[in-house]
């Protein structure tokens, strides 16, 4: 099962925090294959790296030395050893994950799990699910973590809203409303002039 959109092969790819490397998981090829970025051509010991049936989105933790699949048909997370390109450990998560994304400290992983609409939170320092969040129907791969770290947004599809959650105890703490069909989320810092917009006046 996969709710939303079904995903080429590759479908996702994630920057290595730390080594000049990107991931890229394959759905149909149950895979995650890594390239140099400096030389793509060049060949990388251990890639591709099999990790089980149709990966989606993945995520190198902040504090480097790990990558994070969901692999979508096991209802997994895959850990790969990003020294070794090798798989390390599993986790299990909710029915059908998409997407991933760690906090910006490295100590927390987010799942969303479109097969029953929930959010995996991982403590990643034992590599166990802590929380289990109930969001909107459908929720997105792509989700989005404020630079502090203090509020996780979640774009739920079929729902059409956001739910907003609050990481320091995972709770929800507003589900606004959005176009239809919402997919991914973006967060970033905007630097506005105030002499030419007029912001606080």
């Amino acid at each position: 099962m996969f709710a939303g959109r079904l995903p080429q092969s590759p479908a996702s790819a994630a920057p290595s925090n730390g080594r000049s490397y990107a991931y890229i998981s394959n759905f149909v090829s149950n895979s995650v294959s890594v390239f140099d970025t400096t030389d793509p051509s060049a060949a990388v010991p251990g890639s591709p790296i099999s990790v089980g049936s149709g990966p989606i989105g993945l995520a190198v933790s902040p504090r480097g030395g790990e990558l994070y699949v969901a692999i979508n048909s096991t209802d997994s997370v895959a850990i790969i050893d990003t020294a070794t390109n090798t798989v390390s450990g599993s986790i299990g998560v909710g029915d059908h994950p998409v997407g991933v994304t760690f906090t910006p400290n490295g100590r927390k992983a987010y799942v969303s799990n479109q097969g029953d609409d929930t959010l995996s939170v991982i403590d990643v320092a034992t590599g166990t699910v802590t929380e289990t969040v109930a969001l909107g129907q459908t929720p997105g791969e792509m989700m989005g973590i404020t630079p502090d770290g203090s509020r996780a947004f979640v774009a739920n599809q079929s729902a059409n809203t956001t739910s907003v959650i609050r990481t320091s105890d995972d709770t929800v703490l507003q589900t606004v409303a959005t176009g239809q069909q919402p997919t991914e989320v973006a967060i970033g810092t905007v630097q506005r002039d105030d002499d030419s917009c007029g912001c606080g006046r």
